[in-house]
């Protein structure tokens, strides 16, 4: 049969999905189209000004010795915690450092980096099931966004813009569970079984297995995050913001409880959504077809595809393998999912700090 024949089959059998697709390929199109002849004026700028403003601070400021003790004189309990932090920091690298030795050691006595749990990982969804999710999470996504773009004129000041993204951000999270969970059930029957999580595991074993995963990951991230900031200096290359960057800078004397709550979708939510997703229901199902090391290259490359940015591809990249093979070895998403809430917590916890220390209240040279 060819593959005209099996697509017009597929397309006969799956109507649904092909008309939403269709629909989602419209859409996109049309956005497209209309970026390029819409008479509307220049994009707002307002957030890349801004954190070129935070860069030309912390420039100037790094080029000061002094300034750092001059600050912690001016306020000693930032200078408390940011000595701590700083300890901290070089504390877990180091750990780092010994774990990746052990896990070295491991691999020249023919052992595997990680002990493998007694479950088997097995998934009864497959390719199929997850673009149906994928489809479905695009149409619902462009639906909402036509809805929010029609309520936006009606909406006080303070709910527009970044609440929208964050409003946005919660409702298609949600949705994307509930579509997982869904096709999961018809296929399996209860889906917190399938991703490993039920009342013999051990969660706070687990938990320790991603936290000394991070550790042992940490060194190998700063390493290559150096690299790429030192390279995109040399050919002066600005990375995009991240748009959480904007709402922290925009909202927080405005309306700071957006702030929080962007805290709690980047280090609590999200990390939980994208585990679900990523490795608990995209992993398997091309584990199934690729097997494992392609099933992992595969799972890390779409992972960081998705996040848009193309000078964070390499680290998301190697922290996307980590993750599924986490995934692969403990057969749970407790692992992956205090791995990927303690690196989140981290960066957004050392960006509050290098804010406060050098752009909140700056001394004048």
């Amino acid at each position: 049969m060819s593959f005209i024949q099996k697509t017009v089959q597929l397309v006969k059998r799956e109507k649904l999905y092909a008309f939403l697709l269709l629909f989602i390929l419209s859409a996109w199109g049309f956005s497209l189209v209309w970026s390029r002849i819409s008479s509307n004026p220049a994009p707002d700028r307002s957030l890349e000004q801004s954190v070129q403003e935070l860069d030309k601070i912390i420039a100037r400021h790094t080029k000061d010795p002094s300034y750092l003790e001059s600050r912690f004189q001016k306020d000693p309990t930032l200078g408390l915690v940011a000595r701590a932090s700083s300890s901290a920091l070089t504390v877990a690298i180091l750990l780092g450092i010994c774990l990746n030795i052990m896990l070295i050691q491991r691999i020249r006595s023919g052992r595997p980096w990680l002990e493998a749990a007694q479950e088997t990982l097995r998934a009864r969804w497959g390719i199929r099931e997850v673009v149906k999710v994928m489809i479905l999470f695009s149409f619902f996504a462009i639906c909402l966004d036509l809805f929010l773009f029609m309520l936006e004129p009606w909406l006080p000041e303070n709910f527009k813009s970044n609440f929208l993204i964050l409003f946005h951000t919660t409702v298609t999270d949600v949705l994307a569970i509930g579509f997982i969970g869904y096709f999961i059930q018809k296929v399996r029957g209860n889906p917190f079984h399938a991703f490993g999580l039920h009342h013999k595991l051990n969660w706070f074993r687990e938990m320790g297995v991603g936290l000394a995963a991070y550790l042992a990951v940490l060194p190998s991230f700063l390493i290559i995050m150096i690299l790429l900031a030192v390279f995109s200096n040399l050919i002066h290359y600005e990375p995009p913001p991240h748009p959480l960057i904007g709402i922290f800078v925009e909202e927080e004397t405005r309306a700071p409880w957006l702030v929080f709550y962007s805290l709690f979708l980047a280090c609590v939510l999200g990390p939980i959504v994208e585990e679900i997703f990523f490795r608990g229901f995209l992993y398997p199902a091309l584990r199934k077809k690729l097997g494992v090391s392609l099933g992992i290259c595969a799972t890390a490359l779409f992972f960081a595809w998705i996040h848009e940015n193309l000078f964070a591809l390499l680290p998301i990249f190697l922290l996307g393998s980590v993750l599924a093979y986490l995934y692969e070895k403990r057969r749970n998403l407790i692992p992956c999912i205090t791995l990927h809430v303690v690196h989140n917590s981290v960066f957004i916890f050392y960006f509050f700090l290098i804010k406060a220390l050098l752009v909140d209240h700056p001394v004048t040279p």
